[in-house]
């Protein structure tokens, strides 16, 4: 005899796995950009700054290491391009801008408001 072929049923676990993936919200370039600046501004505190995107934690600072990496990686360029000036103007313009953002060097981190220390 013939056994009837009944439809193949998927586990339950990969049905809500795939609902989830349908559902997930995908932020553009630009959106990660102004969530990981106002970070970076300090208005708020993070986890703050997390519930009001409706993001977790982990990935904020998933986005403000790969915003960093490419800002280290777009200053060196420029500096061996040798486009030293336009630099300078890309950091001035931003730091004035934005008023916190670190300096395009990782080991020197000064905001815009404060003073380095010069002894």
């Amino acid at each position: 005899m013939r056994q009837k072929s009944e439809p193949v049923r998927e586990p339950a676990e990969q049905v809500v796995k795939d609902i989830r993936r349908a559902t997930r919200r995908h932020f553009s370039a630009e959106d990660k950009i102004h969530i990981v600046l106002d970070g970076l501004r300090g208005e708020d505190s993070i986890a703050e700054l997390c519930r009001r995107e409706g993001i977790v934690q982990n990935l904020y600072y998933r986005w403000s290491k790969e915003f960093l990496a490419a800002r280290k990686q777009l200053v060196q360029k420029f500096l061996l391009d040798g486009h030293v000036m336009i630099l300078l103007s890309i950091i001035m313009t931003s730091r004035t801008k934005f008023r916190t953002l670190p300096t395009a060097f990782p080991d020197n981190r000064v905001s815009a408001g404060q003073e380095r220390d010069s002894s």
